[in-house]
């Protein structure tokens, strides 16, 4: 089912379970990061932007022939998707560790003393 869009995507992607990112290249996937958050099990495209999350728990990335071939393995053994709390966990952290806010700020300030000193 595809939705239009909505206020507060948190609460209405918690009602999926899975998420899937076809994109053919990424900057910074917001939509990845929140549907890790959320715990779902994501199929993402290989793709630079992409392959850092390849190696979580509950998350896979490949070609768009290999994705498919996974979606059809789902449909024959939905137990694929199962995530433990352990790995939702460890995903949690991860997340916190390389987009939380300290270390978002910290990179932000680092950029900005940098653009700083260029015009200088």
């Amino acid at each position: 089912k595809i939705r239009p869009f909505a206020e507060n995507i948190h609460d209405l992607i918690r009602e999926y379970d899975v998420f899937i990112s076809l994109s053919e290249r990424e900057g910074i996937p917001f939509s990845v990061l929140d549907a890790l958050n959320a715990g779902l099990y994501v199929i993402l495209s290989n793709v630079a932007g992409h392959d850092e999350f390849a190696y979580l728990p509950g998350v896979y990335v490949g070609s768009v022939s290999e994705i498919k071939a996974h979606l059809e393995k789902i449909i024959l053994n939905r137990e694929i998707l199962e995530i433990s709390e352990e790995e939702l966990n460890y995903r949690i952290d991860w997340l916190d560790q390389n987009y939380g806010a300290s270390k978002v700020t910290s990179q932000i300030l680092n950029m900005v003393k940098w653009r700083k000193n260029d015009f200088r």
